[in-house]
């Protein structure tokens, strides 16, 4: 008997289409438009799935590979996430000092 029923190719399109509805969800809180309302009720549940499958799947690679795993998920995981969040806020520095003036972080 198979410990996991849910595969990669079982849960793949869902990680495509939840960060969707997380999307249209954050949109619904911002904008006025209507049709964006159905979207507003739906954004917990929609988190909650979209943590739970992503839980998941750390979970069941973590019993496939063992300590493995665990060696190499900073490198493969939290790497690629910090250099994407400092790449994206060396751009929002840069766009603040050519719009603003300056790099102040006050709001």
């Amino acid at each position: 008997m198979e410990l996991f029923i849910f595969d990669k190719s079982k849960t793949i399109l869902l990680k495509a289409i939840l960060p969707m509805l997380i999307l249209l969800h954050h949109l619904s809180a911002v904008t006025s438009w209507t049709c964006l309302k159905p979207f507003g009720v739906v954004g917990i549940a929609v988190v909650s799935l979209f943590f739970f499958i992503s839980g998941y799947g750390l979970l069941a690679s973590f019993q496939k590979k063992g300590i493995l795993y665990l060696e190499s998920f900073f490198r493969k995981r939290m790497l690629p996430v910090i250099s994407t969040y400092i790449g994206a806020l060396v751009l929002y520095l840069l766009f603040r000092t050519i719009v603003y003036g300056g790099a102040s972080m006050s709001i």
